[in-house]
């Protein structure tokens, strides 16, 4: 009777072993569906006169980075060395 209990014991430990494989195999073909999902060729936006614009405003400006107060500030210039942008906006009153 001994070796009929560890004979069932060892066929149900086969069994869950091949279930926690069967589970863990379903779950990788989900993360693979997913990504296979996400990497799906998608149609390429027309680039519009307002890009093209953008794109020439970026050419025409430049852009200096310095640490202020322990803070790294970031600015853009435009063609004529007027500030046009900064990042962080400055907490100094301006006027």
């Amino acid at each position: 009777m001994g070796n009929e209990i560890a004979a069932v014991a060892s066929t149900t430990n086969l069994n869950e072993q091949q279930m926690n494989y069967n589970s863990a195999v379903s779950a990788q073909a989900h993360v693979v569906e997913q990504d296979a999902k996400a990497r799906e060729v998608r149609p390429a936006e027309e680039a519009g006169d307002s890009a093209k614009a953008k794109a020439r405003m970026q050419e025409d400006t430049t852009t200096k980075t310095t640490i202020e107060n322990k803070n790294i500030v970031f600015r853009r210039y435009d063609s004529e060395g007027k500030e046009i942008n900064r990042v962080p906006p400055s907490t100094r009153a301006t006027g």
